[in-house]
């Protein structure tokens, strides 16, 4: 396949999923004009070796996060465990935490995690949702 083509909004995708799942394919697919990789008509296509033009700036759809995604992490509960975590407001100097037990229930979803604070060892025990909060945390030790 090489690539997936949209003719009527000019976009195109390529990437290792399109071939072999490789670096190599990865390069293969993006070296492959969007006319070899779809049905897109000449017209649609720039004359420089085959790639889509660009719209004008007052017609490209914005590249800015929606709101709740700048306001969210996406996490999934079932790798929760042993991650890293800094507190953006941190109590007593605790800003490193790491999670180390996952609370579930019956069905086997995760209900709850058990922050460690690095520094001093105490833990804590909070809904594996607030993680999610970027106001409360950032992944990672920062």
């Amino acid at each position: 396949m090489g690539a997936l083509a949209d003719a009527d909004l000019g976009l195109y995708a390529c990437g290792d999923w399109c071939l072999s799942g490789r670096v190599e394919g990865a390069w293969l697919s993006g070296q492959r004009p969007p006319a070899a990789c779809s049905n897109t008509p000449p017209d649609r296509l720039s004359p420089a070796a085959g790639r889509p033009r660009l719209l004008p700036r007052a017609q490209r759809i914005p590249t800015t996060r929606f709101p709740l995604e700048s306001a969210m992490h996406r996490i999934n509960p079932a790798k929760l465990q042993l991650s890293k975590w800094t507190a953006v407001q941190p109590v007593n100097r605790e800003k490193h935490f790491l999670v180390t037990e996952l609370y579930r229930d019956e069905e086997g979803s995760v209900l709850e995690v058990e922050l460690q604070a690095v520094l001093t060892g105490r833990s804590r025990r909070c809904d594996w949702r607030e993680l999610q909060d970027d106001s409360h945390w950032r992944m990672g030790w920062k």
